[in-house]
């Protein structure tokens, strides 16, 4: 006789959740165990087979069913017997009554452990970020990957440190918490996941511009990628395979599981080791430590490719967008070819064609070609339709009151922003899909200064002279030159954020010079600077135009009439007339003031004619209290 004896799912007689089900889908329990089931409970404890009756039901019906058959010595059988229950037999066995306890709070301490390090990470990246030191630094022409590597390198090393103390604390002690597991499994292992947590750090860094707001939102992201762990291990037995290792797309996840892991393997005994590394905890489990491994690199690699995507995508405030498919673009790969002839070109750029023009020079090479450009700030024309051409030996400057579209002009042509329409060229390279070889041999001041604070004048200059790919011994000796010019050698070893504005401004210019950079673009160079200071930035320019293109902009007309070979004025976006300063003067000049402070018994008439002995049309303009002035006709001004 066969029969099937079923209660009723819900146990009557224990009443918390957790332990109401009779599991009768599984063959092993979800912890491994070892010894009696519930040692403090003389019945076994859950699931009740004595209080819930299952066994008296059994029973009966075993003696019903004997009964029917054999009535007369089946009821002798049973009034001579008495019926016992006994647990089944165990062998002996260590009870580890932290390491039952810690599979449930173990991943969350882990995590816990590792989590000022990856709120350190996206603080730091966003911060450089919103400072634009990284932006600076692309400028200057470090690799997008070199500054990620960078990180990586600077925050790796804290995870070696943590985990080395994390071995030491599991394994070193005479009585170690982990008796079973090999230390070098579990240091690998973790290693993985220092990895895969560093490129979520990165990925989390691409859409946040804020410092503060990256540390608080990637604070709740990085805990919220834990949780899943927690309904996973409330319903273990029951997930498919796939779905766990999709949740394991959270690093956070795959750590917690594969600390799930090693405590089971080490609560039975086996622990973790290179042996086993494909074997699961038991028959039933689907989950084996060799997919953490894996998954952990997959993520690794997934937040890594979402990092390159949206940053390339959605730069941020400064930087050029690319269109969504920028990997299927050839030029994102290999670029754009340089053009040929930029002697050549210069024939085919309509500066101008107009009498405030002066004639574009035939025997010079352009450094910097712009075409027809335009940029627009919400359907607002910051530049309009501008030409202008830039030349090696010359200084050009770029003048114009505050709002003219200076700045926005630089910041095109360095790849802060994407030009709205046109063209620029720099050193024959496309600004729009070459700027990886423009940043090889630009120089770059910014208008507001970009320094480390926490590096000194002198690690500045090592810095970007490594960045330039300058020799030592040329390093010494032309920064020592600059750092003599500038008076600056006092100031070497003072950190950059106890600099003075004026001190700054002189670091940035000299960034900017180091590593023989083909192109110089310097927006308003001069500014903060005391007289005498400006008036040796305008030595040291002159002194470094040569074989360069220097482009610089300023809204002070001395500045403009002494440095510039070339001035190009702007206003409102839109170039006005470009010329040698003689030229401009020809055509917009009213002549030369010549203004004095007289003493009162000062000889008017004297004067006047000592002036117009070498200046016969020069004429009197006011004499009134203690000023006198004339006027020189502009054909003098030369």
């Amino acid at each position: 006789v066969k029969y099937h004896l079923r209660l009723i799912r819900v146990q009557r007689t224990i009443w918390w959740p957790e332990k109401t089900d009779w599991k009768g889908t599984f063959l092993f329990p979800s912890r491994p165990a070892k010894g009696p089931s519930s040692p403090s409970h003389p019945d076994g404890g859950s699931p009740g087979y004595i209080k819930e009756g299952f066994l008296a039901v059994q029973h009966a019906l075993d003696k019903a069913i004997m009964l029917h058959h054999e009535s007369s010595t089946g009821q002798k059988l049973f009034d001579g017997i008495s019926i016992f229950i006994q647990r089944f037999p165990h062998p002996a066995y260590l009870h580890d009554g932290l390491l039952w306890i810690s599979s449930g709070f173990f991943p969350l301490i882990f995590i816990l452990m590792f989590s000022p390090i990856v709120l350190s990470m996206m603080r730091s990246i966003v911060w450089e970020k919103e400072k634009r030191l990284k932006e600076y630094q692309l400028i200057i022409g470090l690799r997008n990957w070199i500054i990620w590597a960078g990180y990586f390198f600077t925050f790796f090393p804290l995870y070696i440190i943590i985990i080395s103390l994390i071995c030491v604390l599991f394994f070193i002690f005479k009585e170690p918490i982990l008796r079973y597991s090999d230390c070098s499994f579990l240091f690998v292992f973790l290693m993985c996941y220092a990895v895969a947590s560093i490129f979520f750090a990165f990925m989390v860094s691409t859409f946040f511009n804020k410092a503060h707001l990256a540390a608080s939102a990637g604070n709740l992201l990085f805990f919220a990628s834990f949780f899943p762990f927690n309904f996973l291990a409330q319903h273990y037995g029951k997930i498919t395979l796939a779905n766990k290792m999709a949740a394991c797309l959270s690093s956070n996840v795959a750590l917690a599981l594969g600390i799930n892991l090693l405590i089971k393997l080490e609560i039975k005994e086996i622990g973790v080791k290179w042996h086993n590394l494909w074997t699961p905890a038991n028959l039933e489990d689907n989950l084996i430590f060799g997919y953490m491994f894996g998954m952990l690199l997959l993520d690794a690699f997934l937040y890594g490719l979402v990092t390159w995507y949206v940053e390339t995508v959605f730069p941020g405030q400064y930087g050029v967008p690319r269109p969504w498919y920028f990997f299927l673009m050839r030029s994102y790969w290999f670029g754009k070819p340089r053009i040929k002839n930029k002697k050549e070109d210069i024939q085919d750029n309509e500066v101008t064609q107009s009498n405030c023009f002066e004639a574009e020079p035939t025997d010079l090479v352009a450094g910097i070609q712009i075409k027809h450009l335009h940029k627009d700030f919400r359907h607002k024309a910051a530049v309009n339709n501008l030409s202008l051409n830039a030349y090696e030996g010359q200084v050009t400057i770029l003048l114009g009151h505050n709002g003219a579209g200076k700045t926005t002009t630089l910041s095109v042509l360095t790849g802060r922003y994407p030009p709205t329409r046109g063209e620029a060229y720099i050193n024959g390279y496309d600004i729009s899909n070459n700027m990886i070889e423009i940043r090889k041999h630009l120089g770059f001041c910014p208008q507001h200064d970009i320094l480390f604070d926490e590096l000194t004048l002198s690690e500045h200059l090592f810095f970007y002279s490594v960045i330039k790919g300058i020799s030592q011994k040329i390093h010494h000796t032309e920064i020592y030159d600059m750092l003599t010019v500038f008076d600056l050698l006092e100031n070497l070893h003072t950190f950059s954020g106890s600099l003075s504005g004026g001190v700054k401004r002189k670091l940035s210019i000299i960034i900017a010079l180091i590593g023989g950079s083909k192109v110089v673009i310097l927006d308003e160079p001069s500014s903060g600077m005391d007289p005498v200071s400006r008036r040796v930035t305008w030595e040291l320019l002159q002194h470094y135009k040569k074989n360069r293109a220097i482009l610089l902009t300023t809204h002070y007309m001395d500045e403009a009439d002494i440095l510039g070979d070339r001035v190009a004025i702007m206003v409102r976006g839109t170039l006005q007339c470009c010329g040698s300063s003689v030229f401009l003067k020809q055509i917009y000049g009213a002549g030369y003031h010549i203004v004095m402070e007289r003493e009162p018994h000062c000889d008017v008439e004297k004067i006047s004619a000592m002036i117009k002995s070498q200046v016969p049309s020069a004429t009197l303009e006011k004499n009134i209290g203690g000023e006198l002035s004339f006027i020189l006709p502009k054909k003098y001004t030369q």
